[in-house]
């Protein structure tokens, strides 16, 4: 992983570039199983959690599906061209996305507080 001081992307976004592009370019196909989250930790040097962080957003974008026990694999029912088109177009503004990141974060925290709150009055 390219990790130069220059690069405005967190870690895990460029995780989650680098995975993008190799799935764009069919260095792993449709049905292929994703590294596991010990692998990427290793691989870029990351802390558990931001390789997690990689894998759900790109479960989020709909490029891959977890599979418990089995492990993370890339769906068969993405639009590749789509993808690659995306790939090559103008990278989003690094302060762009922690907003939308930040925003993500509260509307999980809130769904968390409400899952809780339904199992603990729904019995």
């Amino acid at each position: 992983m390219d990790s130069s001081p220059d690069d405005p992307r967190s870690p895990y976004m460029r995780i989650v570039d680098e995975l993008r592009e190799k799935i764009a370019t069919g260095l792993i196909p449709p049905g292929e199983k994703l590294p596991s989250n010990a692998d990427l930790k290793k691989t870029y040097g990351v802390a558990s959690m931001t390789a997690q962080n990689a894998i759900n957003r790109l479960k989020s974008d709909g490029l891959v599906y977890g599979v418990a026990g089995k492990g993370v694999f890339v769906r068969s029912d993405i639009d590749l061209d789509a993808l690659r088109q995306g790939v090559a177009s103008e990278p989003v503004a690094a302060d762009d996305l922690g907003k939308v990141f930040a925003r993500l974060d509260e509307l999980e925290a809130r769904v968390a507080e409400l899952e809780a709150e339904r199992g603990e009055g729904g019995s």
